[in-house]
């Protein structure tokens, strides 16, 4: 039994994720966010051949361009994505797999590692769109690689290294920051475990070279950015989230008045490219408020941090902490230096969305990291000391579902999600109602349905750009955009019926109510 598990443990894995994936597809089909909306409109735009206006600094190209090879044979273009997300999961279960066997002999515990991330996976094949599943992929693959016991001796392996973190960032534009941080850092500690047998220049040289074939991979995006944005910008989106988290997203905002258009004529909403909306970007060193600003931001976000990693595990927090201090104290550094690598990557990982924005989905890499580092605790310091099967099993299984506890609720909360927009898209086009749009919206889930609205109904969203404005300044702008009809989301009768009084409702040319929806469409053209 030890033997099959070890052996075929990541196959059956593997096959119960995809039976998983094709049984829950007609659940889960219709869930997908704002941002699923922009690499879905890049995604059509390469199929058309638009190749200028696929370039987005802020959407990074790589799962789009898969994307866009068989989009328009989908009547849902977000199965396409789906179905990229569930080759990157069976590639993540056999990366992990490949970890697990370095790190972790026990088989109850690789057993349930293997059991646990079918589940873990599903779910976050189903959060989004864009390219997290495809870059954590590529992570595992560059984590493989610094733990072997060859990467610091055989110069081929930090140029297989730089192409896979290359097409990282293709895939997530934070894998560039993260690799040259995470690459130096890794030679340097590994310098500093070998000083007897490890020059600088022998380092220097390493890093040099897998800069170089990185940035030869990576360079043609680069160039890309530079034409549509004039200016030499790895991305656009650490300009985006300064701008937005320090608070100065209104002053830099270009004056479209009250309705903020779509960002060309075709689209379908603002997520499509949110950097031409701007006329300036300023940073944590544009001032010394901003740099106070951005010092509060990094404090917001270390709190922001611990539910984050809750809600991947209540022991994530507790497993990095121990093995911080465990290499800290360790006076045998040699045996447990592939470990402190996985370490490294993490804390890197972390590290640098705490300076913007941390949300869980940027980190999973830590989840997987945290399952087997966890799994490594409970093999060499407790398990072994356990006489009492029963405690064992009971201690096995509450690591490893507290890593399934916010899987199954995303699973249960994501079913048929998205499914009312999608039959609002469709009463839309039953009643032949075209044209651009804007709402009442006061919530971000409102902004994000209209959002996703406008993506499947193929109109155009027109954000508000402020919250406090009169009716007269509203039909104002409704009539100068060419606004064809107006959404208005109430929560009770009498806001309704409020709202009907209002010279707005009385100009409407017909009022329809959107089937299941607490949502009035008032067509005004």
């Amino acid at each position: 039994m030890s033997r099959l598990i070890t052996k075929y443990g990541v196959y059956l894995s593997i096959a119960v994720y995809l039976a998983l994936f094709l049984l829950t597809l007609n659940w889960y089909q219709f869930s997908f966010d704002v941002d699923g909306t922009a690499y879905m409109t890049i995604a059509k735009k390469m199929y058309e051949g638009a190749w200028y206006r696929s370039i987005n600094g802020l959407w990074s190209p790589l799962n789009s361009f898969i994307a866009s090879f068989c989009i328009k044979q989908s009547a849902n273009p977000a199965i396409s994505f789906k179905i990229i997300n569930a080759v990157c999961c069976t590639g993540i279960i056999a990366t992990t797999a490949a970890l697990l066997k370095r790190f972790i002999q026990n088989n109850l515990l690789i057993a349930g590692i293997f059991s646990a991330l079918p589940f873990i996976l599903l779910s976050w094949t189903h959060q989004q769109l864009a390219g997290d599943l495809l870059s954590l992929f590529f992570m595992l693959l560059y984590l493989n690689l610094i733990t072997s016991k060859d990467f610091f001796t055989k110069p081929s392996y930090n140029i297989y290294a730089a192409v896979i973190m290359a097409l990282a960032y293709l895939a997530k534009s934070f894998c560039l920051p993260f690799f040259i941080i995470n690459h130096i850092i890794i030679h340097l500690w590994y310098q500093h475990n070998n000083k007897s047998i490890i020059n600088t220049k022998y380092i220097v040289s390493r890093i040099i070279i897998s800069f170089s074939v990185f940035f030869l991979m990576a360079i043609g995006w680069i160039y890309c950015l530079y034409l549509k944005y004039n200016k030499l910008t790895f991305s656009t989106a650490g300009n985006l989230n300064y701008n937005w988290f320090l608070g100065n997203g209104p002053a830099t905002q270009k004056d479209f008045g009250l309705l903020l258009p779509p960002p060309y004529p075709d689209s379908h909403n603002f997520w499509e490219d949110p950097y031409s909306y701007y006329n300036n970007f300023y940073g944590p060193l544009s001032s010394f408020s901003n740099f106070l600003k951005a010092i509060k931001l990094i404090f917001h976000n270390i709190k922001e941090s611990v539910f984050v990693f809750t809600e991947i595990s209540f022991t994530l927090m507790g497993v990095f902490v121990y093995w911080i201090i465990r290499l800290i104290k360790s006076n045998q550094k040699e045996k447990y230096f592939s470990i402190s690598l996985l370490l490294i990557s993490s804390i890197v990982l972390v590290t640098g969305y705490l300076l913007i924005h941390i949300e869980t989905r940027y980190i999973w890499l830590t989840a997987v990291v945290g399952l087997i580092l966890g799994a490594k605790i409970l093999e060499e310091k407790v398990l072994p000391y356990l006489h009492n099967k029963s405690l064992s099993l009971t201690i096995f299984l509450l690591f490893i579902g507290s890593f399934l506890l916010s899987p199954a609720d995303k699973l249960l909360n994501l079913r048929y999600s998205g499914k009312d927009v999608y039959e609002a898209a469709d009463f839309l086009s039953t009643k032949n109602i075209k044209g651009n749009f804007t709402s009442n919206y006061t919530t971000n889930a409102q902004n994000s349905w209209c959002t996703n609205l406008a993506f499947l109904s193929h109109n155009g969203f027109f954000l508000l750009s402020k919250n406090d404005y009169s009716q007269s300044e509203l039909i104002d702008a409704i009539r100068q955009d060419n606004i064809r009809f107006y959404l208005f989301f109430y929560n009770n009768t009498m806001e309704k019926e409020n709202f009907l009084t209002t010279p707005l409702a009385k100009a409407a040319k017909q009022i329809i109510h959107i089937p299941g929806k607490d949502v009035l469409l008032i067509l005004l053209q």
